[in-house]
């Protein structure tokens, strides 16, 4: 099998990784240091605190539902970006085709002139 790109290598790789290891022991310590952000989307949702104090369930609800919408709109900024990149691609390659298809000789202007001039004289 012939591997190309470096997205199959990496998903090649990953599936080894999951194969052998128990993923919750590979990821433990990033969970942990995520986990540790939890104060900074429970002040985020309750900067008095105060429903910290009457009602901590529905605090910490809000600061998962806070940090599940970060995460949502960074993914919708990355799609977005990533569908510009294609379109400009896309058209960039349809430029190119149609350019491939007209004369490159400009259709008016003094840069016309000293063309049209040239291909008339007898050389």
């Amino acid at each position: 099998m012939e591997l190309t790109t470096h997205a199959e290598r990496g998903r090649l790789g990953g599936l080894t990784t999951a194969a052998r290891h128990d993923g919750r022991a590979q990821t433990a310590k990033a969970r942990a240091a995520f986990m540790a952000d939890g104060p900074y989307w429970l002040d985020y949702v309750d900067p008095s605190g105060d429903l910290r104090q009457k009602d901590y369930p529905e605090a910490l609800r809000r600061a998962d539902a806070a940090r599940r919408l970060h995460y949502q709109r960074m993914a919708y900024a990355s799609l977005r970006s990533r569908r510009r990149v294609q379109l400009r691609l896309a058209a960039n390659t349809l430029r190119s085709t149609a350019d491939m298809e007209k004369p490159l000789v400009p259709a008016t202007g003094p840069a016309a002139t000293e063309v049209r001039d040239a291909a008339a004289t007898p050389q």
